[in-house]
């Protein structure tokens, strides 16, 4: 697939709408899911327009369909769905909600090319991005349990909710972030 409009197009993973255990898993900063709920869909719609494409890489949200269906139109955007690991129930109504859905997807935006996956991929082109969700990576490095680190190289970026500020994160944002771990020199980036 390939995007012509990159000041349009937006990253982001692992939102777990209705999620009450998230919380405490990932140490968020919400007294409850509501809280939670409400801030991400406040800051996906303070950034993302009508007319943008969103890809989501996975772990939606933890609620029935009728949970799911009154949520997803609250949300700006047209969402592509990569499928994440608790994403996996009823496919017939995850492509019902949303534009499109996907296991993973290679795309390419200013000729650059683009791996979309709920994981970090172990092997993927040299030259290619690997953007993806799932190990919900935290900003910065102070207090590290080194038992949970997730090695990557340069050019893979996790455009989760938690390493985001709780929200979607802009195909310039990326490009950016990926310049500067490659200008870093940085073959091996730890994650948690």
């Amino acid at each position: 697939m390939t995007i012509n409009n990159p000041n349009k197009v937006y990253f982001t993973s692992d939102t777990h709408f209705y999620h009450d255990n998230i919380i405490k898993y990932c140490n968020r900063p919400f007294s409850s899911v509501e809280e939670m709920n409400d801030r991400i869909i406040e800051n996906w719609n303070d950034k993302v327009s009508k007319d943008s494409i969103i890809f989501h890489l996975g772990d939606f949200a933890f609620c029935n369909e009728r949970q799911l269906a009154e949520l997803v139109p609250q949300l700006m955007g047209t969402i592509i769905l990569i499928k994440g690991n608790h994403d996996s129930k009823n496919n017939k109504f995850l492509e019902s909600i949303f534009t499109e859905v996907y296991s993973q997807l290679y795309i390419t935006i200013e000729k650059q090319s683009i791996y979309l996956n709920h994981f970090p991929l172990l092997c993927f082109p040299r030259r290619a991005w690997n953007l993806f969700g799932h190990v919900h990576s935290k900003p910065g490095i102070s207090n590290i349990d080194t038992s949970k680190l997730k090695y990557c190289t340069s050019t893979q970026y996790d455009v989760g909710m938690d390493l985001n500020n709780y929200t979607p994160i802009s195909f310039y944002e990326v490009k950016d972030k990926i310049k500067t771990q490659i200008s870093n020199n940085s073959n091996i980036t730890m994650w948690l």
